[in-house]
């Protein structure tokens, strides 16, 4: 199996909303920097945080971490989860590589007003094929659950005032903010991962006794995601799953049905079950 991986960072580098203004002479400067810099949220909610490293720093790795002990969970992804308890927290993001660097981003926990609430961060995504984006949104606490859509990430695709995103043509992941009207204080990120590749499937056709039982083989390239696994079924043709026409295993090892006919098996990737191979089956007595 042949796989193409990408290392990938959620805080997608938002170099058009965070790059530092630089002034005259010729040394760099290493600085980072956290999107958004200050948000309000319910208790229990969650937001996602991004950032930017710019300078001499190769290394974009980062940890997150929450400055208050009791003042909600960070993931290693940049989703933090508010406490229960209202008040105001601080987020905290420090580069793995120079340690000195960080930035802190204010958090409001009210459960008071607006409410804008994101049910997937990291939604999943075929390049240029569009995926709304509203369907992971709601606002509550106000008549008015209007919300705005900005693509942070540079050249990341397009977005539709309904929410509707068109990712661009490469594999990658892209930063889309939407923002509350009522109350522009409420934002969240959602990055979509967008991702591409090619499966094969082998033998494309072969030939079984009722019964009996053959092996198939696949070649997945993939990018976008370091999620390299696949998925085996008993299909149509098209690839659809159906159900009593033989079985087969993880390992791709197919069991041939008692009835003599054809049937189909298909390997789909994991991470994109869209990204898929199917092989016939021709079962004799």
């Amino acid at each position: 199996m042949m796989v193409t991986r990408r290392f990938l960072v959620f805080g997608a580098i938002l170099s058009t909303l965070l790059s530092g203004c630089g002034g005259g002479g010729s040394s760099t400067v290493n600085t980072i920097a956290i999107y958004p810099t200050s948000v309000t949220t319910a208790p229990g909610s969650s937001k996602a945080f991004a950032y930017n490293i710019s300078g001499n720093i190769t290394n974009p790795a980062v940890v997150w971490s929450v400055q208050e002990p009791n003042g909600g969970t960070i993931d290693t992804s940049g989703v933090y989860t508010a406490p229960s308890t209202v008040g105001t927290y601080h987020v905290v993001v420090t580069s793995v590589a120079s340690p000195t660097l960080s930035a802190i981003s204010t958090v409001t926990v009210s459960n008071s007003g607006v409410v804008l609430t994101v049910s997937q961060h990291n939604p999943i995504a075929q390049p240029s094929t569009p995926i709304s984006l509203a369907q992971f949104v709601t606002v509550t606490g106000t008549t008015n659950t209007a919300v705005t859509w900005q693509v942070l990430t540079p050249n990341g695709g397009t977005i539709t005032t309904s929410g509707t995103y068109t990712p661009p043509a490469v594999a990658g992941n892209y930063v889309v903010q939407v923002q509350s009207v009522a109350d522009p204080t409420r934002t969240d990120l959602i990055t979509v991962d967008v991702i591409s590749g090619t499966i094969s499937i082998t033998p494309t056709s072969i030939s079984l006794r009722a019964g009996t039982s053959g092996t198939f083989g696949y070649s997945l390239s993939i990018q976008g995601t370091s999620i390299n696994t696949v998925n085996w079924a008993t299909t149509d043709a098209s690839g659809n799953p159906v159900t009593g026409q033989g079985s087969i295993t993880s390992a791709g090892v197919y069991t041939a049905p008692s009835t003599p006919g054809t049937y189909y098996v298909t390997v789909s990737s994991t991470a994109v079950p869209q990204i898929k191979a199917t092989a016939t089956i021709t079962v004799t007595p």
